[in-house]
């Protein structure tokens, strides 16, 4: 995955973006500039049609002066449906479960590959150090 964005699945991460952008009085032009960004692919990641990396995750998040977590906790309203109840306690939709797994294999793959870049520029390195010697 070398791609900064991929399909999002309905976890409203770009909802949660956006109110908190607008929580903090930024225009979308302004954090897409500081995030490096062409303000229409900001926009389409609000608009939840992409999913953001973990990096630009964390860059956000910085922009924003929030916790990363905070961008990837799914809203309440999403996560506790009154299908029925238990005690007064709602019981979680199995779809906002599997949007979160399908969230959490996207990171996981992300990270795998970033292991793999790691152990292969380690290689590149070491190689070219016993190449000087």
């Amino acid at each position: 995955m070398n791609d900064s964005t991929s399909t999002a699945p309905p976890l409203r991460i770009g909802r949660r973006i956006q109110k908190l952008r607008d929580w903090r009085g930024l225009k979308q032009e302004d954090v897409a500039e500081r995030l490096g960004m062409c303000p229409s692919d900001y926009s389409r990641m609000e608009r939840d049609e992409v999913v953001p990396t973990i990096d630009k995750l964390a860059k956000i998040a910085e922009v924003l002066d929030v916790n990363i977590y905070a961008l990837l906790q799914p809203d309440e309203g999403q996560v506790f449906q009154n299908h029925g109840t238990l005690n007064g306690c709602g019981f979680a939709d199995t779809s906002v479960v599997n949007d979160i797994d399908h969230v959490e294999r996207l990171y996981r793959e992300q990270i795998d590959t970033l292991k793999d870049e790691n152990r292969f520029l380690r290689y590149q390195l070491k190689a070219a150090l016993e190449s000087r010697k």
